[in-house]
């Protein structure tokens, strides 16, 4: 990687005062979903026992990107690298989510602090998940599973998951839907959420189980004006039409 570097030589202590308060006071934020792509995520340098949870999460958003089964392939973009066949597969989609979205949805099924729980899996020596028992009572609903590394039950889940959710919500949207917009697949994420305990549970993740329940809410027209809202309280308008619509 070519970084750009500028060296100032035998500067008066009051312009390198004057450079340095510059530079913290004009600097850009790092897009999460390219910190995502670039710190840490190297998933073959360490053994999936010590996989921290936004790691995993990284891992099954980098999965979906490219698994020719999943409703998300060529819909998650990638940064920041320019890979010839992963920018073939995205020139097929007609929408696109973040990297973050992507990893944030996955992530909060077995994590709802994944900083503190990396920060007890990185203590001192590198530690397995199980250290995580003795952390923090987290009542996320895939959390056993993730401890256990239970990571292939994790994936199917979200896979057939967003077959359903394919089915239901996306297969015959509009084009200027809403449920293709950030808000609607993070309102999509948030409600696998709600309904991941009682399939792990009851040991149902098939497309079928999701699709039967998520059914009701075919009918819902996203690209009403009511819906054309891409802040915050419009993820939570359109989770909360699909819950009514559901029954959960």
């Amino acid at each position: 990687m070519n970084l750009i570097c500028s060296i100032f030589i035998d500067l008066p202590k009051a312009l390198q005062a004057q450079i340095f308060a510059t530079i913290n006071s004009t600097q850009k934020r790092v897009d999460r979903s390219l910190t995502f792509e670039l710190f840490g995520y190297n998933v073959s340098d360490e053994p999936e026992e010590y996989w921290t949870p936004d790691k995993l999460a990284v891992f099954f958003a980098r999965k979906l990107a490219t698994d020719t089964d999943s409703p998300l392939r060529g819909r998650i973009m990638v940064a920041p690298k320019r890979d010839s066949r992963l920018e073939k597969i995205a020139a097929e989609a007609t929408w696109r989510i973040s990297t973050a979205v992507a990893v944030d949805g996955i992530m909060r099924l077995y994590s709802s602090n994944p900083k503190r729980d990396a920060n007890l899996m990185r203590e001192g020596d590198a530690h397995t998940r199980n250290v995580l028992l003795q952390g923090p009572k987290d009542k996320s609903p895939l959390r056993s599973a993730y401890i256990e590394g239970n990571d292939a039950v994790i994936f199917k889940m979200v896979l057939n998951y967003l077959k359903a959710a394919d089915r239901v919500f996306w297969e015959d949207a509009n084009e200027g839907s809403y449920i293709f917009r950030t808000v609607g697949v993070q309102a999509i994420f948030d409600i696998l959420r709600k309904l991941a305990s009682d399939a792990f549970e009851n040991r149902d993740i098939s497309s079928g189980y999701f699709e039967e329940i998520l059914s009701p809410a075919k009918k819902i027209d996203f690209s009403s004006t009511e819906f054309q809202n891409a802040s915050g309280s419009g993820r939570t308008f359109i989770r909360k039409e699909i819950e009514k619509v559901i029954g959960i």
